[in-house]
């Protein structure tokens, strides 16, 4: 019973940190959403629907978005979101508690990971408390969840340590590294594509940093095969999806870009321990800062030289790579696949996680002894998480476009209604790249969505009537005219109906194919499975 204390003690700081963290985002009764917030209120109504009468979200979504019937969906993936902000609705029934409930788990969950890592470089437990929360608590973390509300982001981050963990775990021979790093690549898979493409990046460059020193052999080769092969079962719901619907469809693109953070206004925000949701400003806070700046001069002093150096060397040589120094958006990669990141502030997530390692290892290696200032941190850092979710949560109307959620039936509300995302996912011409539902010859009224169909009314003019709808290749549709059910021309790429001239009401319906069930189940069974085995059979072998 004395050997577990600690790990309470540990479990309850970070339950407190976790809770002490969100409630700003809900002081006044009310939660403050970016325009990503409303589309991800949208995704989140259509995942919950579904799952509230026992079924999958078809690939498309009918609920907000524009009303346009993108592949929301299919194209960015929701699996792990679900876990933290759909099954609590499914428990609370109150969308807002749900959202509470949801943020606090996100929170408690990203420093247990955290803390699994840490723990894995230091013996120390008030080390590793630290670097938990300070990967937790920096101001790069609360710009996800509380002033961007990117929660595809915010859930892919929660799981970085994981990639970590396993990938430290595989090149110290220990049988765990392949399942934890298939499961921190599975989940960041199943929440946030970039992000997906950014860890991996970092591993091909560790990886090939580890060949060039002559530190691969076999054995790590076969590892990381067996974790790719487990990670993809994770990830098959989401991924067949992004397949399905990207190979056989054209659709509308965001604009590529390298947008870098510009250093002078970034420190600004940093001193002003402003979390704004300003792609120019973007920082990991002034503790993360002081941190990076602290490891640097630490790389000057022979003495102090350990483990930590390569990690401090990555994590500044992209902490550069982010600002406006290397002018990277005025090159060639803005126009080739690293266009994708859009900006280059979403880097920000490697280099929290890489000062995490090294700062770490910087402890246990120097063997720091007044760990009390290390406390006295780490309460710094919680007291400046919750100003600055505290400044931008006040601060009304400070962008055009923002919603005020004050209750359940305001929640729900604005899911249906908000009509941002609208470009996102559309099928696009061929030829010229001209979004397809522009050129709908009738114009649709009194729409109304639900997680698997929409019902609305048109004034058919002429007998080939194009509707604003998206019909996309490899989802099923049914369509229904006046009550009666009714083919449509489905080689087109919007609805394409021939009606008589007249008003008409439309109902439109989609459902998951069975195929989507199979891997959805693998992926639940793959994720059950990696879980089970780390939490029982491992340990008995020890």
């Amino acid at each position: 019973m004395a050997s577990r204390r600690p790990l309470l003690l540990t479990l309850t700081i970070f339950v407190i940190t976790a809770i002490i963290v969100t409630l700003p985002a809900f002081s006044g009764n009310f939660l403050k959403l970016t325009m990503d917030g409303g589309i991800h209120l949208s995704r989140l109504e259509s995942v919950f629907g579904a799952f509230s009468v026992g079924k999958l979200p078809p690939l498309v979504n009918f609920i907000g978005l524009g009303d346009h019937v993108n592949a929301f969906n299919g194209m960015y993936p929701w699996f792990s979101t679900a876990l933290f902000f759909t099954l609590p609705r499914l428990i609370l029934g109150s969308p807002m508690q749900s959202m509470f409930a949801g943020y606090v788990l996100l929170n408690l969950v990203t420093m247990l990971n955290a803390y699994l890592l840490v723990k894995e470089l230091s013996s120390d437990n008030i080390v590793r408390i630290f670097s938990a929360i300070f990967y937790g608590v920096n101001a790069y973390h609360l710009t996800l969840l509380f002033s961007r509300e990117a929660l595809g982001e915010a859930v892919a981050y929660t799981f970085a340590p994981l990639v970590m963990l396993g990938c430290l775990q595989i090149w110290s021979g220990k049988n765990k590294g392949p399942v934890y790093l298939a499961i921190g690549m599975g989940m960041i898979a199943n929440s946030h594509v970039i992000s997906l493409f950014l860890i991996c990046l970092l591993l091909i460059v560790i990886e090939f940093t580890r060949i060039f020193f002559k530190k691969v052999n076999l054995i790590e080769i076969k590892r990381f095969l067996i974790s790719g092969l487990i990670a993809a079962l994770i990830s098959c719901y989401s991924l067949l999806n992004i397949v399905k619907i990207a190979s056989t469809n054209k659709m509308f693109t965001p604009t590529k870009g390298l947008a870098p953070v510009i250093p002078s206004k970034m420190v600004s925000a940093v001193l002003d321990n402003s979390i704004q949701d300003d792609r120019y400003i973007f920082n990991i806070g002034l503790v993360g800062l002081i941190l990076i700046i602290f490891l640097c001069v630490e790389l000057f002093k022979k003495d102090k030289i350990g483990n930590w150096v390569p990690w401090t060397v990555f994590a500044v040589i992209l902490f550069i790579c982010t600002t406006s120094w290397l002018q990277l958006e005025n090159t060639r990669l803005k126009d080739s696949v690293f266009g994708n990141i859009q900006f280059l502030g979403r880097i920000s997530a490697l280099i929290v996680l890489l000062i995490t390692i090294a700062i770490t290892i910087y402890l246990e290696e120097q063997k720091v002894h007044k760990k009390y200032i290390l406390l006295i941190i780490s309460f710094l850092l919680i007291l400046m998480g919750v100003d600055s979710i505290l400044q931008f949560h006040l601060k009304k109307n400070d962008d055009p476009i923002r919603f005020y959620v004050k209750s359940d039936e305001n929640f729900v509300r604005i899911a249906h209604e908000q009509t941002h995302g609208l470009r996102d996912y559309t099928l696009v011409d061929k030829n010229n790249n001209n979004i397809l539902y522009t050129e709908a010859n009738t114009g649709i009224k009194n729409y109304s969505g639900t997680s698997n169909s929409a019902t609305f009314e048109v004034k058919a003019k002429e007998k080939i009537t194009t509707v604003p709808i998206n019909m996309y290749k490899n989802v099923d549709y049914h369509l229904y005219v006046d009550g009666k059910k009714k083919k449509f021309q489905s080689d087109k790429k919007i609805l394409t109906i021939n009606l008589k001239k007249g008003n008409h009401k439309i109902k439109l319906v989609s459902k998951a194919r069975y195929s989507e069930y199979i891997s959805m189940f693998v992926s639940c069974v793959s994720l059950i499975g990696c879980g089970l085995f780390i939490i029982l059979i491992e340990p008995r072998k020890h």
